[in-house]
């Protein structure tokens, strides 16, 4: 103590009264109050799914792709609703402006129609003039 003093006086005159209170039996009571706590939590109900802002957004966009995916027509639902009569009708109006004959001489040729065979099948079936065809394309 009197090395305390010699190096620190004033640390070494202060009381040494403990300025906390705490209630009487209060570390007798603790552990008791902690386990009903714990009990009690435990005895609530637990939520299956709890909804907060992000878990609501998610559902949100999920719903509105669902919604988009099934009324929007796709590119193969807009062209069944159109007939065939419609489609060769624009195709002979709108030749010269918007078809490039070279494109479809290539489409032609190559095996993008597997074989002539399907071509020539297509033409009898359709009763194309060979000759009509011809004098168009070239």
């Amino acid at each position: 103590m009197e090395e305390l003093k010699n190096i620190a006086p004033t640390l070494a005159n202060r009381s040494k009264k403990v300025h906390f209170d705490v209630p009487d039996d209060y570390f007798e009571l603790l552990p008791h109050q902690i386990q009903e706590r714990c009990a009690s939590k435990q005895n609530t109900k637990k939520q299956f799914f709890t909804f907060n802002k992000s878990t609501v957004s998610i559902f949100a966009g999920i719903g509105m792709l669902v919604v988009f995916y099934f009324t929007v027509p796709s590119q193969d639902q807009k062209l069944q609703n159109v007939s065939t009569e419609e489609i060769s009708h624009y195709i002979s109006q709108n030749m010269e402006e918007e078809f490039d004959e070279e494109l479809l001489m290539d489409a032609i040729s190559s095996d993008k129609l597997n074989s002539t065979s399907k071509l020539e099948d297509y033409l009898i079936e359709n009763e194309i003039d060979e000759n009509l065809l011809t004098e168009e394309l070239l």
